[in-house]
């Protein structure tokens, strides 16, 4: 270590602690931060410019650390979380600027944990999924705008594994098949919108591999 660098950590070590501000070319404020020995500490504050708060987070030693929220310009909530240690951990919600939720769910350590929901920006639900270690796991099911069930399939530690299901927006079936090991397996249909099966599409698969055209 040169003489320069020692120096400059030595002073960022003696550095008292401050706070310190940015603005806007108007004068508005934009960012208000604590720094303890030159790195954010405590609280790290932002503003839009028609004054209205945009983030307000947690830090610790320069690390993420704590409750973060994030606002929309018009003043409704974008997010609202914990970070620990400078990853996402714990309940996390995130929602639409006209104040519907979005998105809610689970971190642990960084990675999504559990059952996530969607919602589309009228409050139906879009989706559903649960995460293990960060890998969707066992029966995530999506849905059409309308509220119609459009998709329902199975997964295993992040690989497709089980049943599988699509449906239209009037709610019948259009797919119907299984996975083994992230491959088509088994028995496969595919409906037209009249109900008939499309015989193009369909048959036996084996190791996600058509082998036999399917017959009446």
């Amino acid at each position: 270590m040169n003489g320069r660098v020692a120096l400059v950590l030595l002073l960022a070590a003696c550095a008292p602690a401050e706070t310190r501000t940015r603005r806007y070319a108007n004068g508005t404020l934009w960012s208000e931060i604590r720094l303890a020995h030159g790195v954010p500490t405590g609280r790290w504050r932002t503003w839009y410019e028609n004054g209205k708060p945009k983030s307000d987070s947690g830090w610790s030693t320069g690390r993420r650390d704590g409750a973060w929220t994030a606002w929309w310009e018009n003043g409704t909530k974008q997010s609202e979380g914990r970070y620990s240690d400078g990853r996402p951990d714990g309940p996390w919600t995130y929602w639409f600027a006209s104040g519907q939720v979005a998105s809610a769910g689970r971190y642990e350590k960084g990675v999504l944990e559990g059952e996530w929901d969607d919602w589309y920006g009228d409050g139906k639900k879009r989706a559903q999924v649960t995460f293990h270690g960060g890998l969707q796991d066992l029966v995530s099911r999506s849905w059409h705008p309308n509220g119609a069930l459009a998709h329902e399939w199975t997964y295993d530690h992040g690989v497709l594994d089980g049943p599988y299901r699509e449906y239209r927006e009037d709610g019948t079936e259009s797919v119907m098949g299984e996975y083994r090991e992230g491959k088509q397996t088994g028995l496969w249909l595919v409906f037209r919108p009249d109900g008939s099966v499309d015989e193009s599409s369909s048959g036996q698969y084996e190791d996600g591999a058509r082998v036999r055209p399917w017959t009446p």
